[in-house]
C-alpha cells in the first residue's frame, strides 16, 4: 500500500512538471551582443549568474554587480569556464551593496569613470529573509535592497544609458507575488513597517510571515517604479520593463524553517524552473527585437501581461512612491548627480 502511494505521488509530481514545463516559453532570438555592455546586480548566484552567463555566451561585455567579493568572484570564474571566454576584462565583478546609499553612490561614481558605456541594466537583486530590520540609512531593508537602492542607482547611471542609445534598456525583475502585496505609502520607515505588518497580520485568517510581506510589497515597488520611470523616460532613448521569472528554485525559496513553509517549499519545487529557465522572460525583455519598441510594460513568460496588483493600474501611487524615494535617498532625479 505504502509503495503504490509512493508510486502515485511520483506519477502525479512527474505528470504536474510536465505539464508546467510544456506551458514556459523559452528566449530563442540569436542575438549577438558585441559592443555592448550589461549591468546584472545579484549577478553571484541563482538568476542573476544564470542571466550574466546568457549574457556573456552572446559576446557581451558583463558587470557582476555583488555584495559579496568572495561569491562575486567566484560567479566571474565560473561564468568564464562556462562560456569559455577569456579573461580579457569582459567579464568583470564590482563590488555594491544597494542596502548602503554609500555604496550604490560609491559603484555608480566607479561606473561613470571606467565605462564609456553601458546598455543594458537589470535591476535583479534582492532580499527576501529578513524581518523588519533598519538599515544604516534608516530605512526599512528590504525595502532598500529592493527597491529603493536600485532607484538611486538607475538614477545614477540613466544618462550613460541615454548617451549609449537610442536602445538602451532597463530591466527590473519583479514578481508575480506582487498581487499579494499590501502596501501602504504612508508606513514605509522601519517603525511604521513594523506597526502596519503587525496590523495586517492580526487581521489575516493566515498569518503571513513579516518578511514574506515586505517582499510582496517591495515587488509592488519594483513594478510602480517601472512604470513611472518609463513615462519619465519617453522620448531618451532608453525602454523600462519589468519582468516576472515565475517560480524559481533560488536560494530565495529556502530560508524558512517552519513546517509549513517547507511543506510548501517542496510542493513548489514540483513545478519551479532552474535559474536558467528562470531567466529567459528577462532576457527577452534585455535584448528582444519583439520587446525593442516597447516600455513601460510588465512581462511575464515572455509577454506583455496586465496580471498585477491593483494599485499598479493608477498613476497616483506610483507618483508619491517616487516622490518618497527622491526623499529617502536625497536625489533629485531632474538633476541627478553625485556628491563631490
Amino acid at each position: 500500500m505504502l509503495l503504490e502511494l509512493i508510486v502515485c505521488v511520483g506519477l502525479i509530481a512527474t505528470v504536474t512538471r510536465l505539464y508546467a514545463k510544456s506551458t514556459w516559453k523559452r528566449f530563442t532570438e540569436n542575438v549577438d551582443l558585441t559592443g555592448t555592455t550589461v549591468l546584472v546586480t545579484g549577478a553571484n548566484s541563482g538568476i542573476g549568474q544564470a542571466l550574466a552567463t546568457e549574457f556573456a555566451r552572446r559576446n557581451a561585455r558583463v558587470i557582476l554587480a555583488c555584495r559579496s567579493v568572495i561569491r562575486g568572484e567566484g560567479a566571474r570564474q565560473n561564468i568564464l569556464a562556462e562560456t569559455d571566454r577569456d579573461d580579457d576584462g569582459g567579464i568583470v565583478f564590482r563590488q555594491l551593496d544597494l542596502s548602503s546609499l554609500e555604496s550604490v553612490r560609491k559603484f555608480a561614481a566607479n561606473i561613470l569613470k571606467t565605462e564609456p558605456r553601458l546598455d543594458i541594466l537589470v535591476n535583479n537583486a534582492a532580499v527576501l529573509e529578513y524581518p523588519v530590520t533598519a538599515t544604516d540609512d534608516g530605512m526599512e531593508l528590504t525595502y532598500q535592497t529592493n527597491h529603493f537602492g536600485p532607484f538611486l542607482l538607475t538614477t545614477l547611471l540613466q544618462d550613460l544609458l541615454k548617451k549609449s542609445g537610442p536602445g538602451s534598456r532597463i530591466v527590473n525583475v519583479t514578481s508575480f507575488v506582487n498581487k499579494m502585496a499590501k502596501l501602504n505609502l504612508d508606513y514605509i520607515s522601519p517603525e511604521k513597517a513594523k506597526h502596519s505588518i503587525a496590523h495586517m497580520q492580526q487581521d489575516s485568517f493566515l498569518k503571513q510571515k513579516a518578511e514574506s510581506l515586505l517582499y510582496a510589497n517591495s515587488k509592488l515597488m519594483n513594478i510602480l517604479f517601472t512604470f513611472e520611470l518609463a513615462k519619465r523616460l519617453q522620448g531618451t532613448g532608453v525602454l523600462v520593463n519589468c519582468a516576472c521569472p515565475g517560480v524559481v528554485n533560488t536560494s530565495l525559496m529556502d530560508r524558512s524553517k517552519r513546517l509549513v513553509t517547507i511543506i510548501i517549499h517542496y510542493l513548489l519545487l514540483v513545478i519551479a524552473k532552474s535559474p536558467k529557465q528562470g531567466c529567459q522572460c528577462i532576457l527577452h525583455c534585455a535584448i528582444s527585437s519583439r520587446a525593442g519598441e516597447v516600455s513601460g510594460k510588465y512581462f511575464r513568460n515572455c509577454q506583455m501581461s496586465d496580471d498585477t496588483h491593483p494599485m499598479a493600474k493608477g498613476s497616483e501611487a506610483r507618483k508619491k512612491l517616487w516622490k518618497i524615494s527622491e526623499e529617502l535617498t536625497g536625489i533629485d532625479v531632474s538633476n541627478a548627480s553625485l556628491p563631490p
